[in-house]
């Protein structure tokens, strides 16, 4: 049977012919092949020592486990190196695609005889048992193992039976860029105790690791991942390729799914071999001492029962800690991915983090924290997450790793698409024209590019099974096209992939499965088919087009987004705003990745030219090259044109290409010190702008590095300081004094300083070396506040009385034998003197005689506003009459009334010869009065009425359900959700969104409208929306609280603040006080979640505003008694009136036993209180 096999699918059309002929021959057959299996198999053959047909077990075996000579559901016996014993059950059916159940195929004989062995394994080809079976056993082996098995692993059975040595599979040696990797981690190692391992997807993580492992030869290791499927990934792939021996336990449950992949049915019976979420088991297995090498393959999700076995043991720490898909380890402290960054909680000797996608906090966010992001992990963090040992780059991957891509964006139009649709006769009420065009615009991609098998990713499984299901009804079975999902079995995942794999032309749609943990075949093509927000989910999705396909011919992947568009020439008519969204997004992810991307398209933007000919973005509109429609092709063109224009100014690099305009102002100039006022005034702000980044400590090492090399100056232009050092000296030498004023002309520069230097003197906290610092606003040395002392600069300048001023003007005058020249030489005299002649009046006549003595005269101020403001209304009445084409103002709109009483007063003073000539000449121009009817033009009611129904009044206009929908979806596209709050602004959307979700509750939304819903994420039972802390509607509210702190010094923004940004933000944070209590959404309770909670906590957020008063104001009567020595608080009176009122409330209500006990602890009696229970 086994010769010429090279894969199970050669061999079970010989297992079926002998079941056909004989079944029990057949089944006996496959209990031989199990055996065989087990003992060649490169994943199990270390496993076990032993392995036996029941009618080979040794009859002490078989007395030890109270069997008889009958086999009664256990077909093997496995012996572990630990002396464990393993019951097999095999189970062959011709039919794989049918399930085995428990009672049904006698399963539960396997658990009822064998409740004496340590394990329970089911060894069958089909693709799935059930339920009851798999949480009964500890392992199955089914047709997905079986598909997997390799022709050397055939070869090596076949020399086994004839009795020859087996050593036809070979293991894997590591490649030259594998090699690189172990040694820069193995040296950095040497003087360092964490590392990063940033590789591309594709480039061999999981074997890079083992490698490492066994040149650090560590005795405890431990490897983390975030998923069951990894989990069994990385062990499997680490048994089949080791070069020496080490014992293994794999922690874990069926609890630790990794949402973000959807991979939610996955049992433990499919990792197999030792499992345990034991901490006591856990702790037996780390003390083990005899044992060379210990390796615990365990999920992020678990770490708490390994947690809990270290503690068990004494001063326990793994020489190695492995973190796979370290990205998501970053985030939250609290969270449980976190807990190995701690040696408190883990301790561990040496940590590698590996991943292809290094999650860093956004600038944005790191501003915004300041250096409170220690509460954050980042990978930028050195202290936790070390240093980058070494790094592979996309452009070091390809060509030689990796294969090349290119980003397409297809274009299709919706008359295109109508047009395919109406030759084809195929529509129906439940899918819309979008949908169509999706499955229209891969078909077109696939078919130019001669991609043969195509990834299409989307929002949900309920979209990625729709798609398949239409691409199959659309363009016929020939092209296989199925879904796959995490709510399906990995046998059926499997299967489906296998099929897909075989077919000539295939596609398989899913939403996020495929991005991480399952193994897939070759990919030429992927296709986004929703937007993707997440930058890691965009790359990883990406790097299944990257994988080279083990022939070698496969040279190129490609990148598909749609762009579905009208027949329009401007983009922004042509183009939807969140179909441009998405590709932007795409492209900027894999910038983020490729520097040779972000470099061309950053080269195109600077030189302002045309893509070369080996351009990474390329856009192709179907049916250019139709001769039927010639305008269309040029109109196409145009759009072409002006999509590229647009994707380059959107994602080009800005800081690169003002480096650049630096580089080139350098090379012309032999300098990098741009002026303020350059001619290209963005590039003088923007070096402002470095040397404030690099003074705050937020320029990269990097772009420190790169400035360095064109000589930058990073001391900011001018010298504030020494400027105003020159500037007191000069005044010194003219004035005999160094107090210049502050509101001089001749000196505003100085004053400017002067007054920012006495703030920071005077409100500063002294430092311990002499100078003197105020947060957010400077910092002055020592040795400068020696300099202005030495000059006598003044700290403190008191607001000088009349007499002073006077004094100080006697001076002057008898200086310079009058006043004139004051205006120049003192200005702040100057205004103090112009402000005492308006009012000299007023003074008291020994003031007034003294400045007569200067002589010192009034100003006589004539104001015009009569003037002033009978023009402004002229102008107002003229605007009106152009607008209406008449001046009877009406009088019962409240915008037009002033204008009315200007009206009437207007005719009222003409009728009494009380206006110039001039404004009555003006007035009859208008034609407001004619002198015929002598100023009957003031309007009575019903006039008044025929008047106002002349002005156009708008109307309340009833949006449609369309009219709606687009309002919550320009939300969408613009906030990245459509959780539309109440305090989002627009009271009428938030209940229609509200309605929405009764409709659909009640089974009166269309199934039309919920599929529109879902493409915008649309919520149906709200629950914690915009969890992460770069939920940038939310940083957006937290960067405006801080700004409101720095300016009043609190956060208790009131709700009824008369300023409307600041009643906005304050109904914000009582959102976020109710969301930290427990907000009810529909059906469920959702809290703040402990990002943001600690954010909040930073700003000194009061989370309960009434006990805080109440705090208050206990604190309030506690200093009024240690002032007064009494607990008599006045009712009346500005200053206590307040606290008065607050303790007859108390006497008045009652209080609570908690209050109470504070009350009594400040000495207050309580005994007159009523005291609440």
């Amino acid at each position: 049977m086994i010769n010429g096999v090279q894969t199970w699918d050669d061999i079970k059309p010989k297992f079926d012919e002998w079941v056909k002929k004989d079944k029990k021959l057949g089944g006996t057959l496959f209990e031989v092949f199990c055996k065989y299996f087990f003992l060649i198999e490169p994943t199990f053959k270390d496993e076990y020592k032993n392995v036996w047909l029941f009618n080979e077990v040794p009859y002490s075996f078989k007395t030890k486990l109270g069997f008889s000579d009958v086999e009664y559901g256990i077909d093997l016996i496995l012996e572990n190196e630990d002396g464990l014993i393993v019951g097999v059950q095999s189970k062959y059916r011709t039919l794989v695609e049918r399930k085995i159940y428990w009672s049904k195929d006698k399963l539960a004989n396997l658990v009822a005889y064998g409740n004496k062995c340590d394990r329970l394994i089911v060894f069958s080809n089909v693709q799935e048992i059930d339920n009851q079976t798999d949480k009964s056993i500890n392992q199955k082996v089914l047709l997905e193992q079986l598909d997997a098995i390799e022709n050397s692993t055939f070869r090596d059975i076949e020399s086994l039976l004839k009795g020859l040595t087996p050593n036809n599979f070979k293991k894997f040696n590591p490649l030259p860029h594998q090699k690189v990797a172990i040694n820069k981690v193995d040296k950095h190692f040497e003087n360092n105790d964490r590392a990063q391992l940033i590789l591309p997807c594709g480039a061999g993580k999981s074997l890079t690791s083992l490698w490492i492992k066994e040149k650090l030869n560590p005795v405890n290791t431990i490897v983390l991942v975030p998923s069951l499927a990894l989990l069994r990934q990385m062990k499997n792939e680490w048994a089949r390729h080791k070069k020496t021996k080490y014992k293994y336990l794999c922690v874990c449950s069926e609890k630790d799914i990794d949402r973000d992949a959807q991979l939610t049915e996955f049992s433990l019976a499919e990792i197999g071999g030792n499992v345990s979420l034991n901490p006591t088991v856990i702790a037996k297995f780390l003390s083990n001492n005899k044992a060379k090498s210990k390796i615990i393959f365990s999920t992020y999700q678990s770490l708490q029962e390994v947690e809990k076995a270290t503690n068990l043991l004494d001063n326990f720490k793994f020489d190695l800690a492995i973190c796979d898909e370290a990205h998501k380890t970053a985030g939250n402290k609290q969270k449980v991915f976190g807990i190995i960054h701690e040696n408190f909680r883990i301790g561990v000797v040496k940590r590698l983090y590996m991943t292809a996608t290094p999650r860093v906090a956004s600038q944005q966010l790191k501003n915004l924290l300041g250096d409170k992001i220690k509460f954050l992990y980042d990978m930028s963090n050195e202290r936790v997450f070390g240093k980058e040992a070494h790094r592979m780059s996309f452009a070091e991957a390809i060509p030689n790793i990796l294969c090349d891509y290119k980003i397409i964006g297809i274009g299709v139009s919706d008359q295109e698409v109508k047009k395919f649709l109406d030759q084809r006769n195929y529509v129906t009420s439940n899918e819309t024209i979008d949908e169509y065009a999706h499955n229209y615009a891969l078909k077109i991609a696939m078919e130019k590019y001669k991609a043969f098998h195509a990834l299409s990713f989307h929002h949900t499984v309920k979209g990625s099974k729709s798609f398949s299901e239409r691409h199959i009804n659309l363009f016929g079975d020939s092209i296989f096209s199925k879904f796959v999902s995490g709510n399906q079995s990995s046998g059926i995942r499997q299967s489906i992939l296998k099929e897909f794999s075989k077919r000539e032309i295939g596609i398989v749609a899913n939403a996020r499965c495929l991005t991480e943990g399952v193994d897939v075949p070759t990919i030429d093509l992927i296709y986004f088919c929703d937007p993707k927000n997440s930058k890691v989910s965009i790359v990883q999705a990406a790097g299944r087009a990257l994988r080279k396909d083990r022939t070698g011919k496969k040279t190129l992947g490609y990148i598909v987004v749609p762009i579905f568009h009208k027949l329009e020439d401007n983009i922004e008519k042509a183009v939807d705003r969140s179909v441009f969204k998405n590709v932007i997004q795409v492209i900027r992810s894999l910038c983020d990745h490729d520097e040779r991307l972000q470099a061309e398209i950053n080269d195109i933007a600077f030189k302002k030219g045309k893509k070369n000919k080996n351009s990474k973005i390329e856009f192709s509109f179907s049916n250019d090259e139709t001769e039927r429609i010639i305008k269309l092709v040029g109109f196409k063109e145009k759009l072409k044109t002006s999509l590229f224009n647009q994707i380059i100014e959107k994602t080009n690099d800005s800081w690169d290409l003002r480096y650049r305009e630096l580089t080139e102002y350098f090379n012309a100039n032999g300098n990098s010190d741009v002026p303020a006022r350059y001619v290209n005034r963005a590039l003088g702000t923007w070096c402002v702008a470095q040397r404030v980044r690099f003074n705050s400590g937020k320029l990269s090492a990097i772009e420190i590095k790169r400035l360095e090399n064109i000589d930058f100056n990073f001391k900011p232009r001018g010298n504030n300081f020494n400027y105003l050092i020159d500037k007191l000296s000069e005044f010194k030498s003219k004035y005999g004094h160094a107090n210049i004023p502050i509101l001089s002309k001749d000196y505003s520069k100085s004053g400017k300083i002067i007054n920012r230097y006495r703030h920071i003197y005077n409100k500063g906290i002294k430092q311990p070396d002499g100078s003197v610092k105020l947060k957010y606003t400077g910092k002055l040395k020592k040795e400068e506040i020696q300099k202005l002392d030495d000059i006598g600069f003044k700290w403190q300048v008191r607001r000088r009385n009349w007499l002073d001023n006077y004094k100080e003007l006697e001076a002057y005058y008898y200086k310079n034998n009058g006043l004139k020249g004051l205006a120049s030489e003192d200005e702040a005299l100057y205004h103090w003197l112009y402000n005492t002649r308006k009012k000299i009046k007023t003074l008291s006549k020994s003031k007034r005689d003294k400045l007569e003595l200067l002589g010192v005269e009034p100003i006589n101020i004539v104001i015009k506003k009569d003037r002033v403001s009978w023009d402004e209304n002229y102008i107002l009445l003229k605007k009106f009459k152009k607008k209406f084409g008449h001046v009877d103002v009406p009088r019962h709109l409240p915008k037009y009334n002033k204008l009315y009483k200007w009206v009437k007063y207007q005719l009222n003073a003409e009728k009494y010869n009380r206006l110039s000539s001039e404004k009555v000449n003006r007035l009859e121009n208008i034609g407001l009065i004619n002198k015929e009817k002598n100023g009957q033009q003031v309007l009575n009611f019903e006039e008044s009425k025929e008047v106002i129904s002349q002005i156009p009044i708008k109307k309340f206009n009833r949006k449609s359900w369309s009219g709606r929908y687009n309002e919550l979806k320009d939300f969408f596209e613009k906030h990245n959700h459509s959780h539309y709050m109440k305090n989002d602004g627009n009271a009428t959307l938030y209940h229609w969104v509200l309605a929405q979700r009764v409709e659909k509750k009640k089974g009166k939304l269309s199934q039309n409208r919920i599929d529109k819903l879902d493409k915008i994420n649309f919520v149906w039972e709200p629950d914690n929306i915009g969890t992460m802390p770069d939920d940038d509607n939310w940083l957006n509210h937290l960067i405006k609280l801080r700004e409101y702190k720095d300016k009043f010094g609190h956060t208790n923004v009131s709700q009824v603040d008369k300023n409307p940004a600041y009643k906005k933000l304050g109904k914000w944070l009582n959102e976020q006080r109710n969301y930290k209590k427990g907000r009810k959404l529909g059906k469920r309770i959702v809290y703040l979640t402990e990002e943001k909670e600690v954010l909040l906590n930073d700003l000194g957020i009061i989370w309960d505003v009434k006990e805080h008063e109440w705090n208050q104001r206990l604190r309030e009567l506690k200093s009024f008694h240690e002032k007064f020595n009494s607990w008599k608080v006045p009712l009346n009176g500005k200053e206590y009136g307040g606290l008065g009122h607050w303790i007859y409330r108390i006497k008045k209500n009652g209080i609570t036993p908690e209050r109470a006990e504070k009350l009594k602890q400040i000495g207050y009696n309580v005994t007159e209180l009523l005291i609440k229970t």
